[in-house]
C-alpha cells in the first residue's frame, strides 16, 4: 500500500498535486503547435511548461544536416 502524497516541484518547493490547480491550453499555429500547462496555488502561478512541436522542417530554421 502506497501511503506518499504524489508532490510537484513548484517556486514554492515541493508541493502536493492535489493542492495545486492545474490548467491547460493548446495553440494550433500554422508553423507550430505547443501545450501550455500552468500550475495555480490559490492565484499565483507556481509552474509553468510549453512543449511546443514544429510543423516546419529543420531547414525552415536555417539548421543544416551535418552528415550531408
Amino acid at each position: 500500500m502506497n501511503t506518499e502524497t504524489p508532490l510537484i516541484w513548484t517556486t514554492k518547493g515541493n508541493l502536493p498535486v492535489a493542492d495545486l490547480e492545474y490548467k491547460t491550453a493548446w495553440v494550433d499555429h500554422e508553423d507550430y503547435l505547443s501545450f501550455n500547462e500552468q500550475y495555480f496555488l490559490g492565484e499565483e502561478l507556481v509552474k509553468s511548461n510549453a512543449h511546443v512541436y514544429s510543423k516546419k522542417p529543420l531547414e525552415f530554421f536555417g539548421a543544416q544536416n551535418p552528415l550531408i
